[in-house]
């Protein structure tokens, strides 16, 4: 039973957060799913809607020791109710990546975060197959600096584009070429059957549901590059653009006519009420298996303190895994800085086949050991590091506590021998084909520059942890770097010092 908090204030009614909760219940029905708003029921798991029900969540987990998801619909980093929720909370559920990196910028967050997109009810927006009309649809708030609003209505005069506005203006008005009311369900059924055009223009918007139910309406749309809805759409279904630079509403307007409504329909349907239902269930079990599993991990730990459970925990080594499939999924996995063999364990726990767990440091000697403690016996500890040639060093004995710099030019008479070796000669060594690279060694990073292109593809997926205090400017090079190489690329900003790098690779 999933107790959902619904009615914090006022506030979550003003920003229309319930109509997005009312869809994901309808959906939660028609699966079979069982629900409740009251919290004198038995229940499995909490989830507070934004900041509006933080406290309440943070309340009733304590009493009752059943885990709290956040579900975000937007986020205020200036409520401290937030910050408490996401401090206190044992997962987040976003509805799409641009907002999970707004989320992951303005707050210190030691949870996972599942990404999954927002849905609408179908039974309720449907293309009418109504004649379309010369008009401009505008659907949001008016006032708020993100949506963008004001050159919207500037072009409009500029160009003479008639434009209709669903807002939140106290009373009807026509100016002029524009008109503007504030429209109920019905009446904007009506609007997105009719419209020529749907747009979307914010500077910042988590996901943009307005979208969705333009185009299950048959509306073609117009679409920021800055929103979450961008993320599911592309140039065959939507006109995308950047809000920062010059457009033409009447260009805009024109293109408009060249797309189908009955496929726009149809895109739209994928994103319907029950298939949101469905990935909401399948984020909020992720996040609970996951809380079990580091659980677990934790307990069979003996005499380590696993301090990269954080980024576990987090899921900053999940990024590709989608829909319950594990991206590390019988591979090959290259764990280069392994410390303590929790990355290891972790891969070994989601389905590789096997796990290289590299370190040159002491710590080395655990990575066997906790493995054997975690059942993982397909983690494979290497002694060894990554550098930019092929060399023996002697390293002195050195415990790593977890920001342990290497460089290749150690040298200590009195040290233990350790290999160092460079990536091309890593993935030969372990015989990599469609594998999977982590790459966190505090420095030695700097000697993927210097990796072929033929290599990085023998990897389906890389990750590297990027420490920009020792190489500035590092993380943008090797981005580009893996993009000259054929990889898809995302760099997550993290911390002022620390970015994530997310590659996956294009299939010729």
């Amino acid at each position: 039973m999933i107790l959902i908090l619904k009615n914090g204030n006022e506030t979550a009614v003003k920003y229309g957060f319930n109509s997005a909760i009312d869809t994901l219940c309808k959906g939660l029905d028609e699966i079979g799913i069982s629900y409740t708003f009251d919290e004198s029921k038995e229940f499995d798991v909490i989830v507070a809607n934004d900041f509006f029900n933080g406290d309440k969540g943070i309340q009733l987990k304590t009493k009752t020791g059943k885990p709290l998801i956040a579900s975000l619909h937007l986020s205020h980093p200036d409520q401290e109710e937030e910050h408490r929720l996401l401090k206190n909370c044992d997962g987040i559920i976003t509805y799409s990546n641009i907002h999970k990196k707004y989320i992951m910028e303005h707050h210190k967050i030691g949870v996972p975060i599942q990404v999954i997109p927002l849905g609408i009810n179908t039974n309720k927006w449907k293309n009418l197959n109504k004649n379309r009309e010369d008009f401009l649809l505008f659907v949001g708030r008016t006032k708020a600096d993100n949506k963008n609003f004001l050159p919207i209505l500037w072009n409009s005069f500029m160009e003479g584009v008639q434009l209709k506005i669903a807002g939140d203006l106290d009373q009807s008005s026509k100016i002029g070429n524009f008109t503007c009311k504030y429209m109920n369900a019905s009446e904007l059924l009506e609007m997105y059957n009719v419209a020529q055009l749907h747009i979307l223009p914010s500077l910042f918007e988590p996901f943009g549901l307005v979208t969705l139910e333009a185009m299950a309406c048959g509306c073609p749309v117009v679409v920021s590059d800055q929103t979450g809805i961008s993320e599911l759409l592309n140039d065959k279904v939507a006109i995308i653009f950047n809000p920062y630079k010059p457009f033409s509403l009447k260009k805009f307007m024109e293109q408009a006519k060249s797309f189908d409504s009955n496929e726009l329909n149809k895109f739209a349907l994928q994103y319907d009420h029950i298939n949101h239902a469905k990935k909401f269930v399948e984020a909020l079990k992720d996040i609970v298996d996951k809380k079990t599993m580091l659980k677990e991990i934790t307990i069979k730990q003996t005499t380590d303190l696993f301090i990269v459970l954080e980024e576990i925990n987090r899921g900053d080594y999940d990024y590709f895994d989608k829909d319950d499939i594990f991206a590390v999924k019988d591979r090959d996995v290259v764990d280069i800085g392994a410390y303590l063999g929790e990355t290891a364990v972790h891969f070994s726990k989601r389905g590789a086949r096997r796990v290289y767990a590299v370190e040159p440091f002491d710590s080395f000697h655990r990575i066997s050991i906790n493995a054997k403690e975690n059942g993982c016996d397909n983690v494979i500890a290497i002694r060894g590091a990554l550098g930019t040639k092929n060399k023996t060093v002697k390293i002195k004995k050195v415990i790593n506590d977890g920001s342990t710099k290497f460089s290749d030019e150690y040298e200590d008479e009195n040290g233990e021998k350790v290999e160092v070796m460079n990536l091309k000669s890593i993935t030969e060594k372990f015989n990599i084909e469609n594998g999977f690279l982590k790459v966190d060694c505090e420095g030695a990073e700097i000697s993927l520059l210097y990796c072929d292109k033929d290599t990085f593809r023998k990897y389906d997926y890389i990750i590297v942890e990027v420490h920009k205090d020792m190489y500035e400017g590092f993380d943008e090079a090797l981005s580009k770097h893996l993009t000259l190489a054929g990889f898809n690329v995302f760099l997550q900003e993290r911390t002022e010092t620390v970015s994530m790098i997310y590659a996956n690779k294009i299939d010729n």
